[in-house]
């Protein structure tokens, strides 16, 4: 997915739409999504490794927001919208509304996670042992 529809997706949590894109700094969005993506970045290798594909090496970095965003459709579709829905309201000082983005963010992110079950070896063995 772009970092432009990312964008547009955040921008329909504000109920606006595309049109209302030029109100905004591209930079500026860029750069909190440069904030963002590293913190799902283990989310997303996470979901990766669920499905048998190579873990991501590097955090992404974008330029500008006609970059694809190399996560899983559902990081970019239902998580890093709330995180930059969170990073933007901050600017407009409704803390309540950030609030509650950053809480949406932080919940997409463990639902979407993927655990990673291994055996522990009992080094101390069982009771009557």
């Amino acid at each position: 997915m772009k970092a432009k529809d990312i964008f547009i997706l955040t921008l329909s949590l504000f109920s606006e739409t595309a049109n209302n894109i030029a109100d905004y700094e591209e930079q500026a969005i860029v750069g909190l999504l440069n904030i963002i993506l590293p913190e799902c970045f283990s989310a997303n290798n996470s979901i990766r490794e669920a499905k048998g594909e190579k873990a991501l090496t590097d955090f992404p970095l974008i330029t500008n927001l006609n970059e694809e965003i190399p996560y899983e459709q559902i990081i970019c579709q239902n998580t890093l919208p709330y995180g930059l829905a969170g990073k933007m309201v901050l600017d407009d000082g409704d803390f309540a509304k950030a609030n509650y983005f950053n809480g949406m963010f932080s919940a997409s992110m463990l639902q979407f996670s993927k655990a990673d079950f291994v055996l522990i070896e009992d080094a101390y063995g069982g009771v009557g042992e």
